[in-house]
C-alpha cells in the first residue's frame, strides 16, 4: 500500500513538472496581456462584473486595432490572452456567485 502511494506521488510530481515547464514557455507578452486584462477586470468588477468584462473586451480589441495600424504587432492571441482571465472570472461570477447552478 505504501509503495502505491509513493508511485502515485511520483506521477503527480511528473505532471506538475510538465505543467510548470508549459507555463514557463508562455511568452512574456502574453503574460502581460493576461495580467493587465485581469487587473482591469478586477478593478472594474468592484463596480459591476458586466461592465468590467465589456470594458476589458473593448480595451483589448482597441489595443489590437491600434497595433494593426502600425503601432505594434496585432495578434489574435494577444486579444485572447487579454480576455482569458476576465472571461473565467466572469464565468465564476455567473455560475457560482449568482447561483446560476
Amino acid at each position: 500500500m505504501v509503495g502505491l502511494q509513493v508511485w502515485n506521488l511520483k506521477i503527480k510530481e511528473v505532471k506538475m513538472k510538465k505543467i510548470f515547464i508549459a507555463l514557463g514557455n508562455i511568452p512574456k507578452d502574453k503574460l502581460l496581456h493576461s495580467f493587465y486584462g485581469a487587473l482591469i477586470y478586477i478593478a472594474l468588477s468592484l463596480y459591476s462584473n458586466d461592465v468590467a468584462l465589456a470594458a476589458v473586451v473593448v480595451i483589448a480589441a482597441l489595443k489590437e486595432y491600434r497595433d494593426s495600424k502600425g503601432y505594434g504587432n496585432a495578434e489574435l492571441k494577444d486579444f485572447l490572452a487579454t480576455i482569458l482571465i476576465p472571461v473565467l472570472l466572469y464565468a465564476k461570477y455567473i455560475f457560482l456567485d449568482r447561483g446560476f447552478i
